[in-house]
């Protein structure tokens, strides 16, 4: 049986991308950034202070990519690189959700 103090140490989600660790109440981000997990602490018990720095950290995040050809020990391993300032990526939009709009057909008039 598992004691209590081991079942509050838990992850809690808190907001989009926000999460709070139950035993020290500290905010930690967990975002995705070109098919890549980012976790970080944000060193906050804050909640809007820990949404502020989210917001900062997706900015950041909107900057790295995954570069194939970075080596570690000789071996392609895929690291991260900031891109250059000329070119940072668009945010993309949300796509909307629902069924598309029926379009009305075109009434064409022939010459008799």
């Amino acid at each position: 049986m598992e004691s209590s103090q081991h079942r509050s140490r838990v992850f809690q989600k808190v907001g989009e991308c926000l999460y709070r660790y139950s035993s020290n109440r500290i905010y930690y981000a967990r975002i995705k950034s070109d098919g890549k997990e980012i976790r970080r602490s944000l060193r906050t018990i804050d909640r809007d202070l820990a949404k502020r720095k989210l917001r900062e950290l997706r900015d950041v995040a909107l900057q790295l990519y995954v570069d194939p050809d970075v080596k570690y020990g000789g071996k392609k391993t895929g690291g991260i690189r900031i891109r250059p300032p000329g070119q940072v990526p668009v945010p993309r939009p949300v796509p909307v959700q629902g069924p598309a709009p029926i379009q009305e057909p075109e009434l064409v008039q022939q010459p008799f």
